[in-house]
C-alpha cells in the first residue's frame, strides 16, 4: 500500500521550523523593544550554544557551513561572503585552540602545509603597502586586506574539511556539496 508519509512529515518539518522562525522573531523584537541589552545577552547566550553544538557535531556544522557558503555568493555586493569568510576563520583557529589545550591531534598534508606557506607570503604584500613600501598608494589597502582574508579562509576551511577525515566518506561530502549547487 502506498502511503504519503513523506510529504507530511516533510511538511510537518517546515511548519515547525516556520513557527520556531516566528517564535523567536517574537520574543527577539520584545526584548528589543523591552531594553536592547536583553537582547544583546539573548544573542550572546545562543551564540554560546551554537559553539558548544558546534563542536559537539562537528561533522554536521562544517557540511552546514559549506553548503551555507555556497548560498551567500548571490549577496557580495553587501559583503556577506567576507564576513561569513572571518567567522569561518574564527571558528577553525578555536576548533585548533580547544584541539590544541586538549591534546587531540590536528590531522594536515603536505598541501595543507604549502597553502598555508604560500597565503602568508602573500601576507608580505599587504604589510609592505601598509608600510608603503611598495610604492602603491592606500588605496590598495582595504582591496588587498580583503583579498588576503579571502585566501586565508582557503586555508582555514581546507584544515576544517581535513578533520572530517575518517569521519566522513568523501563521496558523501562531494555529493552534498553537489546537491547545493543547485540551490
Amino acid at each position: 500500500m502506498l502511503t504519503n508519509n513523506h510529504r507530511r512529515r516533510s511538511s510537518c518539518l517546515a511548519f515547525l521550523v516556520s513557527g520556531l522562525g516566528m517564535g523567536v522573531g517574537t520574543v527577539a523584537g520584545f526584548l528589543a523593544g523591552i531594553q536592547p541589552l536583553l537582547l544583546g545577552l539573548a544573542l550572546g547566550a545562543g551564540t554560546v550554544g551554537v559553539l558548544v553544538y558546534s563542536f559537539a557535531s562537528f561533522e554536521q556544522i562544517v557540511l552546514g557551513l559549506l553548503v551555507v557558503r555556497s548560498l551567500l555568493d548571490s549577496f557580495s555586493a553587501m559583503q556577506l561572503p567576507a564576513l561569513f569568510a572571518l567567522g569561518m576563520i574564527a571558528l577553525a583557529l578555536g576548533y585548533v585552540v580547544v584541539m590544541l589545550l586538549t591534546g587531540r591531534t590536528i590531522i594536515t598534508d603536505g598541501f595543507w602545509w604549502f597553502l598555508a606557506v604560500w597565503v602568508a607570503f602573500q601576507g608580505l604584500w599587504v604589510v609592505l603597502i601598509a608600510l608603503g613600501g611598495l610604492g602603491i598608494g592606500s588605496w590598495a589597502l582595504s582591496d588587498s586586506i580583503r583579498e588576503w582574508i579571502r585566501l586565508f579562509s582557503w586555508v582555514m576551511v581546507y584544515l576544517l574539511v581535513m578533520q572530517l577525515k575518517g569521519r566522513i566518506p568523501p563521496q558523501q561530502v562531494v555529493y552534498i556539496l553537489f546537491w547545493c549547487l543547485g540551490i
